[in-house]
């Protein structure tokens, strides 16, 4: 994927929390669905809530399958850019938590 392929959108579905220190992100994904491309611009940690059968797509074109279960913790990369789908059968969802 180029540079320019793709529009970058939000980093969760919605924003539960922010103040200076960090942003705290509800991700909710339904069987079939797939998050915006989305750059993670500070260092983050997402907590799965509900299990998950995923699929991430690096901007790089790497791709790989991981399957999460509830309270997972997932250290994630600073600038970061990527896509996660839900290739379950069942809605996914996380916390996602960006230090600022």
């Amino acid at each position: 994927m180029a540079d320019n392929d793709k529009e970058l959108g939000g980093v969760g579905s919605y924003v539960l929390f922010e103040n200076d220190v960090v942003k705290v992100w509800q991700n909710d994904l339904k069987p079939g669905e797939s998050s915006d491309w989305h750059l993670h611009e500070n260092n983050y940690l997402f907590v799965a809530t509900v299990h998950g059968d995923l699929s991430l797509e690096h901007k790089s074109g790497e791709k790989h399958d991981t399957t999460l279960e509830p309270g997972s913790v997932v250290m994630g990369e600073k600038d970061s850019i990527h896509q996660l789908s839900n290739r379950g059968n069942t809605l996914y969802s996380s916390v996602i938590i960006e230090i600022k």
